[in-house]
């Protein structure tokens, strides 16, 4: 029943149907009487970089139980920003310099909010070159990389670095940042690239120590990769070959190594004394590539880049840290104080091993064999002569063999093994004592 003070409150031209349905002391919905609908978004002013997302709320709150709860929005200018729909809100994606108003727009009433959005372009914040510090010899090379970032820490990819030489005297460098040194001394080279906004560019520089190439030793870590130039240097290193560049390894425990040479030069790769020392390499053929394999002791061991003769090219060495010397036949290079697996294969019946570095006049070196499987016989030779200093220890199954040697001159040399046609060892065990 509709009480006289419901009543009242009732137009004169609303019938009993409305006052029944809108009029009475349950409403539903909001019928006639005015409804409270408020759109908000939190923030409504956003400022967004190219490329960079940002999150906008937004809370639609109404007194009317009947209402629709969608809310959509859209972007005034499109090209400049776009918005996407979210749960909770939207996202904003900057995609060009500028300002738009996005408009957030909820079906019921319709009720309306505005979101004001800048997009900053993206401008170059930090500059870095790499290598800080180098070492060249006069006419050796260094290709310089750069890396420019935006205020976000983002990679730039297009942004253009501008390089100069500040002692040109001491060295140049291209427009696309390859130094090359001509004289001895300390130079100076500089990357700039412009920020856009008016203010200075930003710029770094790489210091590079320019010294003769017989003086210059450059540390190489392992699985690093270096490119020189076979013109580099007019020295001769010690077996009388044009010196081009020298380089050392440093490992902190025992380790096996490769080194390659592209192009291959015969006997290029060449042994460098710092305490103990590698040795040469094999003949191969023009043009491929010259792999060196080894196993080096803890500590720092070197060689040098010296072909016999010199045609002006450049070349790349690089070096590769846990190659297994036994899945190979070639030759591998040992320094003393190891202790290695080898294999013996129908495929490899006799295996090289050279040992570094040159025994001195009365100088002493032990080795041990041990083969699990198959009889296994080493020989001590000298390299270049093919003499054999020691013969015929034979490790047989299960057994070990050993050369205990000391040698009357100065020399190298080098353990060859010999298996048989059906051996098929890969777990022989090699120990060159100091």
């Amino acid at each position: 029943m509709i009480s006289l003070r419901a009543l009242s409150r009732c137009s004169a031209g609303a019938m009993l149907s409305i006052a029944l349905s809108a009029c009475s002391d349950g409403p539903k919905g909001c019928g006639i009487l005015n409804p409270t609908r408020v759109l908000t978004a939190s923030p409504t002013n956003v400022t967004v970089d190219v490329g960079q997302t940002r999150e906008v709320g937004l809370t639609f709150i109404t007194n009317c139980s009947d209402d629709a709860t969608t809310v959509d929005i859209v972007s005034g200018s499109p090209t400049i920003a776009s918005v996407a729909r979210t749960v909770t809100g939207a996202t904003i994606t900057g995609l060009a310099p500028g300002t738009t108003t996005l408009t957030a727009t909820a079906a019921a009433g319709p009720t309306t909010t505005l979101i004001s959005v800048t997009v900053r372009a993206l401008v170059p914040t930090t500059l870095t070159v790499t290598p800080v510090n180098d070492t060249l010899s006069p006419l050796g090379r260094r290709q310089l990389s750069s890396a420019v970032r935006d205020q976000n820490g983002a990679v730039l990819p297009n942004a253009t670095v501008v390089w100069r030489s500040q002692t040109p005297a001491l060295a140049s460098v291209s427009s696309t940042g390859l130094v090359t040194a001509s004289a001895t001394g300390t130079a100076t080279i500089e990357g700039k690239v412009a920020t856009g906004t008016g203010t200075d560019s930003l710029s770094a520089t790489t210091t590079i120590l320019i010294v003769p190439a017989c003086l210059l030793i450059r540390p190489l870590q392992f699985g690093v990769t270096y490119d020189g130039a076979f013109d580099a240097s007019s020295c001769q290193s010690f077996l009388g070959y044009p010196m081009v560049d020298q380089f050392s390894l440093t490992s902190a425990t025992q380790a096996y190594y490769a080194i390659s040479l592209t192009p291959s030069v015969p006997m290029s790769l060449v042994a460098l004394n710092l305490g103990s020392e590698f040795f040469g390499s094999p003949a191969s053929t023009p043009g491929a590539t010259l792999v060196n394999y080894g196993v080096m002791r803890a500590g720092t061991f070197g060689f040098m880049v010296a072909p016999p003769t010199i045609a002006a090219s450049t070349y790349r060495v690089a070096t590769q840290l846990n190659p297994d010397p036994g899945l190979t036949c070639a030759v591998t290079d040992v320094t003393r104080g190891v202790n290695f697996l080898t294999a013996m294969t129908p495929s490899c019946q006799s295996r090289d091993i050279r040992i570094l570095p040159r025994l001195q006049a009365n100088g002493r070196i032990v080795i041990t064999a041990q083969a699990p499987s198959y009889p296994v016989r080493i020989d001590l030779m000298v390299f270049g002569t093919n003499e054999v200093l020691r013969v015929g220890a034979t490790a047989n199954a299960g057994d070990t063999a050993t050369i205990d040697y000391v040698n009357t001159a100065s020399r190298f040399v080098y353990l060859r093994m010999f298996g048989g046609p059906i051996i098929n060892d890969r777990s022989i065990r090699i120990t060159i004592d100091q």
